[in-house]
């Protein structure tokens, strides 16, 4: 309250904004960060006060402060130096941090390889509900031939609309694989994943119109599916 009186006193506010962040105020440093970066006008200034509230521990900042370094925004491109900054953030819990540090992890980016960790900060992002760690996990466990677990978490990657996710569920539903088989959801989930632009789904929501009888109700809908697939090269 007091620092949002002190702003409203004043004429220029951007100046007094700048003023304490310069101070030291980490949350108005990441702010302004964030500010000019949205802004794309000036990603090194952004980069500036990422920087400085990511020094002060604001892990949101630090957060940001890898993804930088790790495509080059406003600072040379260093994987390394990404690896270190997603790292601070991801042992404060930031969960987008703990999904990059687990992907690092997985191919030997910045960091030596380590799918152990890789599982584990995964696991942690997906436990705060991060989507792409959820469809991550999944498939995971797939690999390792968890089907129980693998349908868990791409039940709930779905659920938070992770795209590759929708059609990966469908198939589970669709053999029966880690849940019970059910046609009706398997046809719920491959729709989904069909309207928002997978091919896969489309096409297997067409293989399933050739075994319909032609005066099924849902015929033409399931066949107009095959052949968007087949115009986008499936």
């Amino acid at each position: 309250q007091t620092l949002l009186y002190s702003l409203t006193e004043t004429n220029d506010i951007p100046q007094t904004i700048s003023q304490l962040a310069e101070k030291g105020h980490s949350t108005l440093q990441a702010a302004l960060g964030r500010l000019y970066r949205l802004s794309y006008v000036d990603m090194n200034t952004a980069f500036y006060w990422m920087s400085k509230a990511a020094n002060g521990r604001q892990r949101e900042a630090q957060a940001m402060v890898g993804e930088m370094y790790d495509f080059g925004k406003g600072v040379p491109k260093d994987v390394t130096k990404a690896a270190q900054w997603y790292s601070e953030a991801a042992k404060q819990g930031e969960r987008t941090s703990q999904y990059n540090i687990s992907i690092l992890y997985f191919h030997g980016q910045g960091v030596p390889k380590d799918e152990a960790e890789a599982f584990k900060y995964c696991a942690a992002a997906a436990e705060q509900d991060y989507a792409d760690a959820q469809f991550r996990l999944g498939c995971l466990y797939g690999k390792q031939k968890n089907y129980e677990a693998e349908f868990i978490w791409l039940n709930r990657a779905a659920k938070n609309r992770n795209k590759k996710a929708l059609c990966m569920l469908a198939r589970l539903y669709d053999g029966g694989i880690g849940t019970d088989k059910d046609e009706n959801k398997a046809l719920k989930w491959y729709t989904k994943a069909a309207f928002s632009g997978d091919v896969d789904a489309a096409f297997a929501l067409g293989k399933k119109a050739l075994t319909m009888q032609y005066n099924d109700e849902n015929y033409i809908f399931m066949l107009a599916w095959l052949l968007q697939a087949a115009q986008q090269g499936h």
